[in-house]
């Protein structure tokens, strides 16, 4: 059911105003993280055809490690902003 409703709202140009009152910080989260994970999916793709069908310890290094970075800077930008949001 909420499906059909964020449909019609989005149909009526009421999206943003919708997604702003029922946006939580548990599915921002999820949103971020299963973004991340899709782009670590898609490098891992571009590493297994660059290596003729393998990923070598050296491609799972860096995957892993890009992973972890973005995980980082994202989290790191997100307390930032939670925290300037509570200053105010």
């Amino acid at each position: 059911m909420a499906g059909i409703s964020i449909l019609k709202n989005f149909r009526s140009g009421s999206f943003a105003t919708f997604a702003k009152k029922n946006m939580t910080n548990r599915r921002r989260i999820t949103i971020v993280v299963f973004s991340i994970c899709i782009g670590t999916l898609m490098s891992a793709g571009l590493f297994y055809k660059r290596g003729n069908g393998t990923l070598d310890n050296n491609s799972l290094l860096n995957l892993a490690t890009n992973m972890f970075f973005s995980l980082v800077i994202v989290i790191a930008i997100g307390v930032y902003f939670a925290w300037n949001k509570d200053k105010k």
